[in-house]
């Protein structure tokens, strides 16, 4: 399924992902317990930021188009109106949380928010370029910001966070 907007301008992924998230993210605190799931606060601010940091990694290689399970998994998550569900598994912690990257979560918030603005930078200097989502296959810009928009709506509401 290629990449849609259709959902709101560009625009307003990037306002969202530049001016709303970090106001959010400043906002989360180690106390916050989740609405739903295991991970703590912690564990959730270092889960965006691998997953931001990991989508600026760019491929060399001819742009692969998704298969019948990626593209079946983008449209009910990325190119619908539905959020994305709660409670839903991570496979990758599938053996239990990970240990901490950062010893405290302010500094883990910092690197998420440095994280950002590097997936930013990244997509500047490289507009036509492409990263490897293991669930959604190789995704461009366009599909990254509806992703990150969406994950991060998904989490930040988990700990009290809507907007």
């Amino acid at each position: 399924m290629p990449a849609t907007l259709s959902h709101q301008p560009k625009e307003e992924y990037i306002l969202i992902l530049q001016n709303q998230i970090p106001k959010s993210v400043v906002k989360v605190f180690g106390t916050h317990k989740p609405a739903w799931g295991q991970m703590t606060s912690q564990h959730m601010i270092e889960h965006l930021a691998q997953v931001v940091i990991y989508s600026t990694i760019l491929s060399n290689k001819d742009r692969i188009m998704p298969n019948k399970q990626q593209e079946e998994t983008a449209g009910f998550m990325l190119y619908s109106d539905a959020e994305f569900p709660q409670n839903i598994m991570n496979p990758m912690y599938k053996d239990g949380l990970p240990a901490y990257t950062h010893p405290t979560i302010e500094i883990a918030k910092s690197q998420l928010l440095k994280n950002l603005d590097t997936f930013f930078r990244t997509f500047e200097k490289n507009p036509k370029g492409y990263s490897f989502n293991p669930f959604f296959g190789d995704m461009d810009y366009d599909q990254l910001l509806i992703l990150h928009t969406k994950h991060f709506k998904h989490h930040l509401k988990q700990f009290g966070q809507g907007f």
